[in-house]
């Protein structure tokens, strides 16, 4: 259990106790200790004496953090990071709103409203496809490509291609499935 010292968080954390959400749940109180009648005396105390209830240092008071939720956390915000960013990617490169949704799952007004907040503009209609050699090499490097993850696999085509747009390359790979 880590100490609590700072005087003003010991006052939100006795304010949270006396609130009604935890008095309402004797049954969590005495997994921590705690006795409903000691949480009725404490939400019974003006606010100025709660103030010098978290100043008194006899008062121990701690956190406890749960190492396996917290790696989860941390995990879970990196990839919601990494997330936002590789939609970021997409829309600056020029990916069309279907392919957003498709990979993204983004409305279509969403998208017009994130490519404006990041001034990504890009004419509306079809895009005029490369050279037949540079089609050619297109879908090779996508079939190449050993990712599972479509987001990733567009993402890494784009790499092999940074002077084309992704919606470009997704126009090239679209026109070899319309051939089939």
């Amino acid at each position: 259990m880590l100490p609590i010292v700072d005087a003003e968080i010991r006052l939100v954390l006795l304010n949270h106790l006396a609130s009604r959400r935890m008095a309402s749940s004797p049954k969590v109180l005495r997994s921590a200790g705690l006795e409903p009648q000691v949480i009725e005396r404490l939400r019974a105390l003006p606010a100025q004496e709660l103030a010098r209830l978290a100043d008194l240092r006899t008062l121990k008071m701690g956190l406890t953090v749960d190492p396996v939720g917290l790696r989860q956390g941390l995990s879970a915000i990196a990839l919601m990071r990494d997330h936002e960013w590789l939609e970021s990617y997409f829309l600056l490169h020029g990916a069309s709103w279907q392919l957003m949704r498709a990979l993204f799952r983004l409305t279509r007004k969403r998208v017009l409203s994130r490519r404006q907040e990041l001034g990504a503009w890009f004419p509306a209609g079809r895009v005029p496809l490369p050279e037949v050699l540079v089609r050619e090499d297109i879908r090779t490097v996508w079939q190449r490509i050993g990712e599972s993850d479509r987001r990733m696999r567009y993402y890494r085509l784009h790499q092999q291609f940074k002077s084309i747009s992704i919606r470009v390359l997704e126009a090239v790979l679209r026109s070899q499935e319309d051939r089939r």
